[in-house]
């Protein structure tokens, strides 16, 4: 399953990382956390605390800004010595999280199963930017746990966290998943049929083009007839 790698032009790149630095620079603030930062290695369910922590209450467009970076769409091979080169200053938790946040989910890199957890608890998270960040890393990270931790999410009463659960199993591009984002796109919400429809755009598996084709000729909002035409132009 091939993972798009988005090259963009210079001047994006700079917008991004400075987002990032304003996002991800918060890491690590106080003195629990520099006491953490002496610890030679800190733990993977640490680090993802950390970087939930980061992306809390942040501003729409720099939470998207920041999920990006965190994606690896731009290609940054060391981004904590990118980000220091622009002028901040990192601790060593701080540089730890970064490096962790960015792992490009290569099968020799995944994180920790330990994350999981975490992780998984703040798909259900009041804030929006958490729970979207909690998704994307249980995607990338593909871990078994993860994937049934994004599934359940699927089921939940609460729309937004079945719309993270949908963007979870896009970003963990599992074929095995085709069924149930097939059912959300019967949901509801807008907001769960959009995310489910790009999700299986996501996956590009040939099986979900007669569960899209509905949805673009007949979905009641426009946008999420977007999503699907997008969605099926992604499926080779």
């Amino acid at each position: 399953m091939k993972r798009t790698r988005r090259k963009v032009a210079g001047i994006t790149v700079g917008i991004v990382l400075a987002a990032a630095v304003l996002v991800v620079c918060r890491a690590g603030e106080g003195p629990a956390s520099r006491a953490e930062a002496a610890v030679a290695r800190v733990p993977s369910d640490s680090l993802a605390a950390a970087l939930l922590a980061t992306v809390r209450g942040a501003d729409p467009v720099v939470c998207e800004l920041a999920v990006r970076a965190v994606d690896g769409r731009h290609g940054w091979s060391s981004t904590a010595d990118e980000l220091a080169g622009v002028g901040a200053t990192l601790t060593p938790l701080q540089r730890a999280t970064i490096q962790w946040a960015v792992d490009d989910g290569d099968e020799e890199e995944r994180p920790d199963p330990a994350a999981v957890e975490p992780l998984s608890a703040a798909l259900r998270d009041p804030d929006p930017c958490v729970r979207r960040m909690a998704a994307l890393k249980l995607g990338r990270s593909g871990h078994p746990r993860a994937i049934a931790a994004l599934t359940t999410a699927l089921g939940s009463a609460e729309p937004e966290v079945r719309a993270v659960g949908a963007l979870g199993l896009g970003y963990a591009e599992d074929p095995q998943s085709i069924d149930p984002l097939g059912d959300a796109l019967d949901d509801g919400s807008p907001e769960v049929r959009a995310a489910a429809a790009w999700a299986l755009g996501e996956i590009e598996d040939a099986r979900a083009v007669p569960l899209l084709i509905p949805v673009l000729r007949s979905d009641a909002d426009p946008a999420v007839r977007r999503v699907a035409a997008w969605a099926l132009g992604s499926i080779e």
